[in-house]
């Protein structure tokens, strides 16, 4: 019986070991590709408060959206 009992320990370690480090993986792919998404977010943001109103009309979009846009905060989507 304890044999039995000290296996199935061993399976749920090793269950938990395994999830944990599922879990540090997708972390560690996770946070540098967000950190990315976030500056490129910044910069495009920037670059399209900086665009004069003829390249805005070009595109369709008024002023008024275009900083409304720039001022939202990077990690906003």
């Amino acid at each position: 019986m304890t044999q039995i009992v000290h296996h199935h320990l061993a399976d749920a370690a090793q269950r938990l070991a395994h999830g944990i480090w599922n879990m540090v993986c997708t972390t560690a792919v996770a946070v540098p590709d967000t950190l990315a998404t976030w500056q490129e977010r910044s910069e495009t943001r920037a670059a399209l408060r900086d665009l004069d109103d003829r390249l805005l009309r070009d595109m369709g979009i008024s002023r008024a959206a275009a900083g409304e846009e720039a001022r939202r905060p990077f990690w906003k989507a």
